[in-house]
């Protein structure tokens, strides 16, 4: 099942967690120099295929 950054952080908070952090990467063999400062720029914008949520009770 495919879920949203939105859905995934909407499911988290039901839990009972808080956000701390939710970003989009870019899917980059590798993240080093030129490659990492355009995923850190981006990180903001669904740009890339993969996203992350950090979350704590």
């Amino acid at each position: 099942m495919l879920l949203s950054m939105k859905t995934a952080k909407e499911h988290l908070r039901l839990a009972g967690m808080t956000i701390l952090e939710g970003r989009y990467i870019l899917n980059v063999p590798s993240i080093d120099g030129f490659a990492r400062r355009v995923d850190d720029a981006l990180g903001a914008l669904p740009t890339g295929a993969q996203y992350y949520v950090v979350a704590r009770r």
